[in-house]
């Protein structure tokens, strides 16, 4: 399940699958840039460290083509959106972070 890198971002595919997650760039220039925008100077990065769609501008981001396509960024987007440059994430929906019991097989409850 993708989650974004970014500090303070709680969102990860289990919230909004409306959202997309962007891999870091190859460019080494343009991934340093990434790094510096998003204040994560000692991050590790790895095939699954991604920032979610929310933190670039709406003209950043590339609409699919097709109906199944995949969202993209364009050439040397930098993630620009974050809380600490008063840019606010929406909450998600009530229930998501809700942890819920599961009930008790009727086999079970009598033991």
């Amino acid at each position: 399940m993708p989650f974004c890198c970014v500090p303070l971002c709680p969102v990860s595919s289990r919230c909004n699958k409306f959202l997309s997650f962007f891999s870091f760039p190859a460019d080494e220039e343009l991934r340093k840039q990434w790094i510096v925008a998003i204040r994560r100077a000692n991050l590790a990065i790895k095939g699954h460290t991604r920032v979610c769609s929310q933190h670039f501008k709406p003209e950043d981001i590339k609409e699919p083509e097709k109906e199944m396509g995949r969202r993209r960024l364009r050439k040397g987007a930098v993630p620009a959106l974050f809380e600490w440059n008063n840019f606010s994430l929406p909450l998600p929906p009530p229930g998501v972070w809700e942890t819920r019991k599961r009930p008790l097989p009727e086999d079970k409850k009598h033991q």
